[in-house]
């Protein structure tokens, strides 16, 4: 996210009223769930949880039902249908707090129920979570789960960093591979 908000133009903070038939939020399958069996050589439906999140392009706009802001505290609170664009990340999420640092700069998202976020080929599911600004690291709990092209990783706890081709994924880490006919089988060197 962009750091300051206040006066700039960078950041830009909307409540909306949503109709109450909203769209649900589209989830991988559970860990551990089987996969639809498909035919060889047919391809996979393209899978993006945030294709109906419009851009805006150089700025940074959050949408909910309801927010917050108490200067005070230096906090924003959104709650129910939060979606957030970014020129470089989207989510949703059913509650977000964003924590300000003194000069209105964004410190800290936590982003709680229902949270899906997506940046470029990269998809994460998650029930919380926190984005550290100054990082550029999320860190994803309660049923976490990446999908990058056809593989999904799962484990407690995954951690990855926005600018950076980098994710951790601990403890109880799993890594299912799809074979891909266009870039072969890719353990196939180490057999």
């Amino acid at each position: 996210m962009n750091s300051g908000w206040l006066g700039l133009g960078m950041l830009v903070v909307a409540s909306m009223t949503l109709s109450p038939a909203r769209a649900a939020t589209s989830a991988p399958p559970a860990r551990g769930a089987a996969s639809e069996a498909r035919p060889a050589g047919t391809a996979e439906p393209a899978l993006n949880p945030t294709a109906d999140v419009p851009e805006f392009g150089e700025l940074t706009v959050i949408t909910s039902d309801r927010l917050l802001y108490d200067g005070r505290r230096q906090i924003i609170e959104l709650s129910g249908s939060v979606v957030v664009s970014d020129p470089q990340v989207k989510m949703k999420a059913d509650h977000v707090r964003i924590d300000l640092a003194g000069t209105n700069e964004v410190r800290l998202v936590t982003a709680t129920g229902r949270v899906v976020i997506s940046q470029a080929d990269k998809h994460a599911w998650a029930g919380r979570a926190v984005y550290e600004v100054a990082e550029g690291r999320f860190v994803l709990e309660d049923n976490p789960r990446v999908l990058r092209g056809r593989d999904m990783m799962t484990a407690d706890r995954i951690v990855f960093w926005r600018d950076q081709d980098r994710l951790e994924c601990f403890p109880n880490a799993r890594l299912i591979l799809q074979p891909d006919p266009q870039r072969g089988d890719i353990l196939k060197g180490m057999r």
